[in-house]
């Protein structure tokens, strides 16, 4: 069996709330107990609704954060606990792409010095010569061409897009694995997003690298995406991991359902039918005191008293695997 590249293991995330006049210092669980596999060449897609969850899991696998409980490990191999790892073959190896594009670039510095400082810290031994042909290479790779007119200029100086192939460029000068972007499109303009989309993917076939791509967008998701897997958060939970087709097809929890359900048709003809599925009320679970059982019975129209007992397992019908007591037939 395949091993995984990255892999997640029982990860507990709590964030605290500092005092104020008029609230007490408040733990918040904003993750809960939560596994996934990252396989080498894969693009995964991670998909939920504003605080959810997302950008903190981007920022465990990336090692920016370090959970309160749980194990990050690397390659398969359980002696490497990349949370205690000091190395910085790990920080090489595992990028990140921030949603901000502006702000992930220094405003004082050209494009060629932001690109010239992560190769030539990896390698201390190249040329001025040698970076400049490697950065050029990079710039090329990410459709920045000519190069010549990019490399002077000024994050101020690029578009949204633009800015998005830098950070795309600076990601791969450092011969990453895997790339974690985190909402790489949300801040571009629609006629350019697929352009973006299309790049990563190439940079996954090209490169083998492997994407987490993390989105509240359904229709990108299901893009880039096409021939991956696609997970599904819920307050901190994966309550649904399946292939793109399998999920969009048979989705499984009634999150899930209810997200597609969301999605705006435009055929009239199937927007007519009914789909929508009864949310019982808009409020989510207080994660201050996160009650045990499934995170979103408050809101599930199928909910029953066997919900809010324990932990509630993983069920696996054909490749999807999703976190409900409800059975679902084949």
């Amino acid at each position: 069996m395949k091993k995984p590249l990255i892999e997640l293991v029982d990860i507990d995330m709590y964030f605290t709330r500092s005092k104020s006049l008029l609230h007490k210092e408040r733990r918040v669980h904003v993750l809960k107990k939560l596994n996934l596999k990252i396989y080498e060449g894969e693009i995964l897609a991670v998909v939920g609704e504003s605080g959810c969850g997302k950008t903190t899991v981007g920022r465990i696998i990336t090692g920016l954060l370090k959970p309160t409980r749980g194990n990050l490990l690397y390659e398969g191999e359980s002696a490497i606990n990349i949370l205690n790892m000091k190395s910085k073959a790990y920080k090489d190896a595992v990028q990140f792409i921030q949603q901000d594009s502006y702000a992930a670039l220094n405003p004082v510095r050209t494009i060629f010095q932001s690109l010239y400082a992560p190769i030539k810290t990896k390698n201390q031994r190249m040329t001025h010569d040698e970076i400049y042909a490697e950065v050029y290479q990079n710039l090329v790779k990410v459709g920045l061409t000519p190069p010549e007119e990019i490399l002077m200029k000024y994050p101020h100086q690029l578009s949204g897009g633009q800015r998005q192939r830098v950070l795309m460029a600076r990601a791969i000068s450092l011969k990453p694995k895997l790339i974690v972007a985190d909402e790489p499109v949300s801040m571009i303009d629609v006629s350019l997003r697929l352009s973006i989309l299309n790049l990563m993917m190439d940079l996954n076939k090209q490169m083998n690298i492997s994407f987490v791509y993390i989105t509240h967008d359904l229709a990108t998701a299901r893009y880039i995406a096409n021939k991956g897997r696609i997970a599904v958060m819920y307050l901190g939970e994966i309550v649904e991991l399946a292939p793109v087709e399998e999920l969009l097809a048979r989705p499984r929890h009634p999150y899930t359902q209810a997200l597609l359900a969301a999605v705006p048709i435009p055929d009239p003809v199937l927007a007519k039918k009914d789909r929508v599925v009864p949310i019982k009320q808009a409020e989510h679970m207080d994660l201050t005191n996160r009650a045990d059982g499934c995170s979103f019975y408050p809101r599930c129209p199928y909910g029953k008293e066997e919900c809010t007992k324990g932990e509630i397992p993983y069920k696996s019908v054909e490749k999807t695997k999703y976190k409900c007591v409800r059975e679902i037939k084949k």
